[in-house]
């Protein structure tokens, strides 16, 4: 009996960055299209057993990158710039660390446990990724 091929979905850090707002902006009533289209994509992911997430660990970095970015930002730190106020920086300090952690627990918790996400080299073309099959 042939097995119906793996479908093959490739995220890159708008997919993941944008999924991720919609998740930490869930009551905000005004989630844009890109977000809602994200949500959409993982699920899929998530509910279909022929769907596989593919991802390179260099997005990764590149989303705990923003998530540091996105928190300085927010907190209306620029550059290098010292914050005068210890728990200012403390509390940056937490919040950083927490939202990393968290997205690093979610991937790999979606890894390991539904085997959904496969993390593929970065010196492999995607194109031949995409073309494999699983077969049994």
């Amino acid at each position: 009996m042939l097995s119906r091929p793996i479908e093959k979905i490739y995220l890159d850090s708008n997919v993941w960055f944008s999924y991720l707002l919609k998740k930490q902006e869930n009551k905000d009533s005004n989630t844009s299209i890109e977000s809602n289209h994200a949500h959409s994509i993982i699920n899929k992911i998530i509910s279909d057993s022929n769907t596989i997430a593919l991802t390179r660990h260099l997005v990764i970095l590149e989303i705990i990158s923003i998530i540091r970015k996105k928190i300085v930002a927010k907190m209306k730190i620029h550059g290098n710039k010292d914050i005068d106020d210890k728990q200012s920086k403390i509390h940056l300090k937490n919040t950083i660390d927490d939202l990393t952690r968290g997205f690093i627990d979610y991937i790999t918790k979606w890894e390991e446990a539904s085997g959904k996400l496969q993390i593929v080299k970065v010196d492999e073309p995607l194109s031949s990724i995409l073309k494999k099959e699983q077969r049994f």
